[in-house]
C-alpha cells in the first residue's frame, strides 16, 4: 500500500466515522464525494503506480465522536509511525495549507 501524507488545512473533506463506516467500505463508494485536491490526486498517482491500497487518515481513522471512536482514534494516531514505515510509498504533499493544494 502507499501513505499520504498531507495537511488538511480547513478544505472540507469526507471522514470516516461510525456513522458512514460500512457505507466507506463499499467498491467505489468515494465516487459519489468530492474529494479534496491533494486525496484525488493520491489515488490518481497510485494507480499509475499499479499500488492497489492508498492509505489516507481521515478515511482510515474513525473520526467519530464517540467512546469507542475516540479510544480507536488515539490507538490508530499512536501507530502511524507503523503505517507510514511499512508503506510500499509514502506521498508527501509537502507543500499547501489545505487538503486542496494537490500534489
Amino acid at each position: 500500500y502507499a501513505a499520504l501524507s498531507y495537511v488538511w488545512g480547513n478544505a472540507v473533506q469526507v471522514k470516516l466515522g461510525g456513522y458512514n463506516e460500512m457505507s466507506l467500505q463499499v467498491k467505489d463508494s468515494l465516487l459519489k464525494f468530492k474529494l479534496p485536491q491533494t486525496i484525488s490526486d493520491a489515488i490518481h498517482l497510485t494507480r499509475l503506480l499499479a499500488i492497489k491500497f492508498l492509505w489516507v487518515d481521515v478515511l482510515c481513522i474513525c473520526q467519530g465522536q464517540t467512546d469507542f471512536d475516540l479510544r480507536d482514534r488515539q490507538d490508530q494516531l499512536n501507530n502511524m509511525g507503523n503505517i507510514y514505515h511499512q508503506a510500499s510509498l509514502t506521498i508527501i504533499a509537502a507543500c499547501g495549507d489545505n487538503a486542496n493544494a494537490g500534489l
